[in-house]
């Protein structure tokens, strides 16, 4: 299981996420399948059917990158389900830097 941190300009942590939650619905399952083969196969329509998801939930192999190289990984997670209860977190920081 890989988790992917995103920081705000001022290095505090706003974003947690576990890849592989490529439909964004909190859990890694078969239900991300077709999300994941949209966002390999055409990355503008999975923005429009998925705009508050990171295509890069899809970036199985962490190479910084989605495409065909992620497939044989994401069938990999899948069916050995190492990542069951996927996570993510959203942090709001006030205006004093501090966690709201």
């Amino acid at each position: 299981m890989r988790q992917n941190l995103d920081y705000d300009g001022d290095g505090n942590l706003v974003e947690a996420y576990v890849v592989g939650d490529v439909n964004c619905d909190g859990a890694f399952d078969s239900f991300d399948t077709d999300a994941f083969a949209l966002a390999v196969s055409d990355p503008q329509e999975y923005a429009v059917q998925y705009p508050s998801c990171d295509i890069l939930n899809a970036d199985i192999n962490g190479d910084g990158s989605v495409n065909g190289f992620d497939t044989d990984a994401f069938t990999e997670l899948l069916t050995s389900g190492g990542n069951s209860g996927a996570v993510w977190e959203e942090y709001v920081w006030d205006g004093e830097n501090r966690l709201a």
